[in-house]
C-alpha cells in the first residue's frame, strides 16, 4: 500500500511463474521426513516435475492425513491424503463445495475473465445435469473417433510451448479448446483458437 492506503500498481501485478519459483523454491532432494510437518507443501510443482512427491504423500498419510499448508505459491490450502477421507470430501458437497464462487477445485486461480464454467467446478444438482450431457460424448467409441485431431492439436501446442515459463497456463487452454468439440464446434476451429493463444 502507498502512504495514503491506496493500492500500488506493483502490488496488484500478478506474480510471474519465474518470481513464484524463486520465492517458493525448494530442494527436492531433501528427505521429507527430515522436515517438520508445517514445512511440507505436497502440491509444490517442483516435487511433481522431478517425481519426488511420493514420500511426501506417504508421510502425510501416516502422520497428518488432513494437512494444512499455510504458505505456498498458491496460498494456504488443505490436502487430504487418505482414501476414506478423500471419499468423504468428494461425496459431501454440502460440506465441501467445488463451486468456483466458494474457492473451486484448483490451487491456482484463473486470471480474471478466464474462468471457464466447467462442470467439475460445480456442485449438485447443476453438476449432475451437465455431467449427464457430457457423458454421452465421452464414450470410448466417440473419443477414438477424435483421437487423430486431438493428438494433432496437442502436438502443435506442445511444440509452441517448448521453453515457455507459462506452459501450464497454456496447457489449460489446450484442454478447453479440445473440449469445444463437445459443444458442437469443429476441432479444427479449436486448433485455430489455441493457435491464437500461442
Amino acid at each position: 500500500m502507498s502512504e495514503n492506503n491506496t493500492p500500488n500498481t506493483e502490488e496488484r501485478r500478478p506474480i510471474t511463474n519465474a518470481e513464484a519459483r524463486a520465492k517458493w523454491s525448494i530442494d527436492v532432494n531433501v528427505d521429507p521426513y527430515a522436515l517438520s510437518l508445517d514445512q511440507l507443501d505436497p502440491a509444490h510443482p517442483s516435487l511433481f516435475e522431478h517425481d519426488k512427491f511420493w514420500p511426501y504423500f506417504e508421510r502425510l498419510r501416516a502422520e497428518d492425513p488432513v494437512h494444512y499448508c499455510a504458505d505456498s505459491m498458491s496460498g494456504p490450502y488443505w490436502s487430504v491424503t487418505r482414501y476414506r477421507d478423500i471419499m468423504h470430501v468428494d461425496t459431501r458437497p454440502d460440506l465441501f463445495s467445488s463451486d468456483w464462487s466458494k474457492g473451486g477445485i484448483t490451487l491456482f486461480n484463473a486470471p480474471d475473465g478466464e474462468k471457464l464454467p466447467m462442470f467439475i467446478a460445480m456442485d449438485p444438482p447443476k453438476h449432475d445435469r451437465i455431467k449427464a450431457l457430457f457423458q454421452r460424448g465421452f464414450t470410448p467409441k466417440r473419443i477414438a473417433a477424435h483421437e487423430d485431431a486431438i493428438r494433432k492439436i496437442t502436438c502443435d501446442v506442445l511444440d509452441r510451448l517448448e521453453g515457455r515459463e507459462d506452459a501450464a497456463e497454456w496447457l489449460a487452454r489446450l484442454r478447453a479448446a479440445a473440449l469445444q468439440d463437445e459443444k458442437g464446434e469443429a476441432l479444427d476451429g479449436a486448433l485455430r483458437t489455441v493457435a491464437s493463444f500461442t
